[in-house]
C-alpha cells in the first residue's frame, strides 16, 4: 500500500490548510504518477494576443514577408493573461515549455489581387524556419474596397524556450492588398494559449 506524506517547508512560517467542500457526497482525488508541480490558475496558464497595430501592404507579390508591427492587446478592456509569449520583429518567443495552441488571423482589405493570406513558420533550433501553417483567401481581381479573412490554428510543442520560436509571414499574389491593423481593434492578430506541459 502506498502512503501519503506531507512535507513541511522548514523556512516557512505559514499554515497550509486543506479544506473540504460543503458536500454530502463522496469524491476521490486521484494524484498523477508524476513529480510535476500542480498547475494553478496563476502559474503557467497563459493566453497572449498580439495584433497588427497599423495596416501594411506587401512590397512584392509572390514572396513571403514577415509582419513586424505587432503589439500586445492593451485597450478597451482587453489584456493578456500572464507573460508567456513575447515578440521581437515578428519573431515570437516562449517563456515556458509546453503545448501552445496558436491561431493566426488575417484581415485583408482593398485588394486587386487573386489571393492573399499568411504563413506561420517555426524553428526548433533558433535558426532554420519551416512552414507549419498556411491560410489564404481567394479574392476578386477587381478594383474597389473588398474585405476577406483567413485563419488557421496549430498546436506547437515548445520543448526548448531558447530554440523553439515562430514567426508571422504574409503572402499575396501582388502588392495591391492591405493587411488590416489597428491599435484598438483586433483585425490581423495572433493568439497563443498554453494548453499543457510538454
Amino acid at each position: 500500500m502506498s502512503k501519503i506524506a506531507f512535507t513541511p517547508n522548514a523556512s516557512g512560517s505559514g499554515v497550509l490548510t486543506v479544506a473540504s467542500p460543503n458536500t454530502n457526497s463522496d469524491y476521490t482525488l486521484t494524484l498523477p504518477e508524476s513529480t510535476s508541480t500542480v498547475l494553478t490558475d496563476g502559474s503557467q496558464n497563459y493566453v497572449s494576443i498580439f495584433r497588427l497595430n497599423t495596416s501594411v501592404s506587401p512590397s512584392s507579390g509572390g514572396s513571403q514577408e514577415t509582419l513586424t508591427a505587432w503589439e500586445a492587446v492593451d485597450s478597451r478592456g482587453q489584456g493578456n493573461k500572464g507573460t508567456g509569449v513575447s515578440q521581437s520583429s515578428g519573431v515570437f518567443s516562449f517563456a515556458n515549455t509546453g503545448y501552445y495552441l496558436i491561431t493566426y488571423n488575417l484581415f485583408m482589405t482593398q485588394h486587386t489581387v487573386t489571393y492573399g493570406g499568411g504563413v506561420l513558420q517555426a524553428t526548433l533550433n533558433d535558426s532554420s524556419y519551416s512552414s507549419i501553417l498556411e491560410t489564404y483567401s481567394s479574392t476578386s481581381n477587381t478594383s474597389g474596397t473588398y474585405y476577406k479573412s483567413a485563419s488557421g490554428s496549430v498546436i506547437f510543442d515548445v520543448t526548448d524556450t531558447s530554440n523553439c520560436k515562430v514567426k508571422t509571414n504574409i503572402l499575396a499574389s501582388g502588392t495591391t492588398i492591405g493587411f488590416g491593423g489597428n491599435t484598438d481593434v483586433n483585425y490581423t492578430h495572433i493568439v497563443f494559449q498554453r494548453v499543457g506541459d510538454t
